[in-house]
């Protein structure tokens, strides 16, 4: 994933319901010895269902899908396995459940991520 970045280019992925993001490290008001903490709070990412103030409608960008509606969260992390933030969108679909996608590119927006994961079909 890093090369891919290294390259300019960006990743839209599902990732599994048992995945875990970290919040980012608090910073230490006075520094201690040693090397500073990277990784804050484990977040489960079956947790962003849970947030329901969170939610977000939209109806469903994917082509094919007329008057579908969404409810999407999302929750910008650190992954472990690249030590990067990235972006998780939770997405409660009426008939096929839930769904978690990933994305490197922290500019796109929920509608967007879903979109583009939806032209890999």
């Amino acid at each position: 994933m890093l090369s891919l970045l290294r390259l300019g280019n960006h990743l839209v992925t599902r990732v599994r319901n048992s995945t875990v993001g970290y919040c980012p490290a608090p910073v230490p008001e006075q520094p201690k010895r040693g090397r500073p903490k990277q990784y804050g709070e484990k977040y489960p990412l079956k947790r962003l269902f849970d947030e329901a103030r969170a939610m977000q409608t939209l109806e469903s960008p994917v082509y094919g899908e007329a008057g579908v509606q969404l409810s999407v969260w999302t929750r910008d992390l650190l992954w472990r396995p690249v030590g990067i933030l990235v972006r998780f969108v939770a997405v409660l679909h009426p008939t096929r459940g839930r769904l978690i996608l990933m994305t490197t590119d922290l500019a796109l927006k929920p509608g967007d991520v879903i979109r583009l994961y939806g032209y890999r079909f």
